[in-house]
């Protein structure tokens, strides 16, 4: 019985061990967001979380020193799952898809559907529906994620395209 147990719990470890392999691969992959069909009657623009692991090197934070001052860094970390904001163009029939996080910071950002645009609640950046910088101390427009539509499925890639800088 012992026997039977170690390799049970042998099998598990490598099972455990191959799927973290295969989750930790450098190679991107893509997966079904949300139906092109909710995006639309959500207004053309839905805020979800998606189970998807993203690798974001230009991560915004701050922390306290030891003298108890605001400070700021950027690091590389990885998210998941990744807030985003899935947009539907029903007239081009196309699909953009963004972090959900502020390029400033990382607030979650909010949609304003009556302004048609993203603002970041804490720090008040904002940035038109197609991503792009408005106003704001934010340094680059929003981050994207490639995205297609297949079978009326929107399919998002974990790589992220960073917005550009403004002047």
């Amino acid at each position: 019985m012992n026997q039977l147990m170690k390799s049970s719990s042998a099998i598990a470890f490598i099972a455990l061990f191959l799927s973290l392999v295969a989750c930790s691969s450098p190679t991107a992959s893509s997966m079904p967001a949300i139906p092109v069909e909710k995006v639309t009657e959500l207004g053309g623009v839905a805020r979800i979380s998606l189970p998807i692991k993203v690798h974001h090197t230009h991560f915004q934070y701050s922390y306290y020193d030891e003298l108890g001052g605001t400070k700021w860094d950027t690091k590389a970390v990885y998210i998941f799952p990744a807030d985003i904001f899935v947009s539907y163009d029903a007239e081009d029939q196309t699909a953009r898809v963004f972090l959900a996080r502020s390029p400033h910071m990382g607030c979650l950002m909010n949609w304003e559907s009556d302004r048609r645009e993203f603002v970041d609640p804490c720090f008040g950046s904002r940035f038109a529906a197609d991503g792009s910088y408005d106003s704001g101390p934010a340094p680059r427009s929003l981050d994207e994620l490639p995205a297609e539509i297949r079978d009326e499925m929107i399919w998002v890639k974990d790589e992220v395209i960073y917005g550009q800088g403004h002047p």
